[in-house]
């Protein structure tokens, strides 16, 4: 457990999701798009926040987690593609 402003505690992020600690590490290493590795989010492939199966999950910078929850956008299929190549890397590296 972490300590949360005047004692208040709060669940590490990968107890919420149900992965180790090790897991969630490594998904959130660097962002599958750009390989920025300062702030990574954890990005549900299928939208579905229930859904923690690690062929769902990936690592996304902000900006291209922004940038793949906007719907219509040219870029969209892009993105996916780069995280199609890093989501088969990432299955062989475990």
């Amino acid at each position: 457990m972490l300590l949360y402003r005047k004692g208040w505690k709060r669940k590490k992020r990968s107890e919420g999701i149900g992965l180790s600690e090790e897991i969630y590490s490594e998904l959130t290493k660097e962002c599958a798009v750009c390989g920025f590795t300062e702030l990574v989010d954890l990005h549900h492939r299928d939208e579905n926040r229930d859904n923690n199966n690690l062929n769902n999950l990936i690592g996304l910078c902000p900006n291209h987690h922004l940038l793949i929850h906007r719907k219509g956008r040219d870029f969209n299929k892009e993105i996916e593609s780069h995280i199609k190549k890093r989501a088969n890397n990432f299955k062989t590296s475990i």
